[in-house]
């Protein structure tokens, strides 16, 4: 079974070798629950920092995949090796979910519900299949009555298996580079221009 540090290593890799520029990369462990989090910010090679327009790509690990991957089957936490158990006949069924999330920035509520169709006929264009991500404003009301966003947003979640030794998310990653060049290519968000 593949462990945390090998995923992040796949997830780096696969992101570089898509094109994707790969910064601010984070590590967070939950302290009661020992679940950790991985999570890098790219843009595709040749933007300019600063456009607002970016991809955040995450998965959790769940505490009791580190103790899989280091020491074998759970079932050694509970009982003694020389117990007949059924577990020992299978292999977990580990998987993790990669969240890509695709920033952009927007500047006046009144746009939104133009710039979401716009914004969701762009992103549909690059996408081949039926993951389609959700997208989200998050919008406040100030005591004068104006809106104010704070988040624009669309994620999407990829379910992947791992009890293999190898994982390719080179497809997800040559995916979430087009998107953001389309979204920067579509003139929709007032940003910087790239080179």
């Amino acid at each position: 079974m593949l462990r945390y540090e090998q995923i992040k290593d796949f997830v780096l890799s696969d992101a570089l070798e898509a094109g994707l520029d790969v910064y601010n990369m984070r590590n967070f462990i939950e302290t009661e629950t020992l679940d950790r989090t991985f999570k890098i910010s790219c843009i595709p090679l040749g933007f300019k920092p600063g456009s607002g327009i970016t991809a955040e790509i995450s998965f959790n690990w769940d505490c009791m995949y580190t103790s899989e991957s280091i020491y074998g089957s759970s079932c050694d936490l509970y009982h003694d090796d020389t117990v007949n158990c059924i577990h020992s006949e299978y292999t977990p069924e580990a998987f993790i979910e990669l969240e890509v999330k695709y920033n952009f920035p927007v500047n006046n509520a009144a746009e939104i519900p133009d710039i979401y169709i716009k914004l969701r006929d762009i992103i549909y264009k690059e996408i081949t299949h039926n993951n389609y991500p959700q997208i989200k404003f998050e919008i406040s009301v100030l005591a004068d009555g104006r809106l104010v966003v704070h988040d624009s947003y669309a994620y999407i979640f990829w379910e992947i298996s791992f009890d293999s030794y190898n994982i390719d998310f080179t497809d997800i990653f040559l995916e979430v580079k087009n998107i953001l060049i389309a979204l920067q290519e579509s003139n929709v968000f007032k940003t910087k221009k790239w080179k």
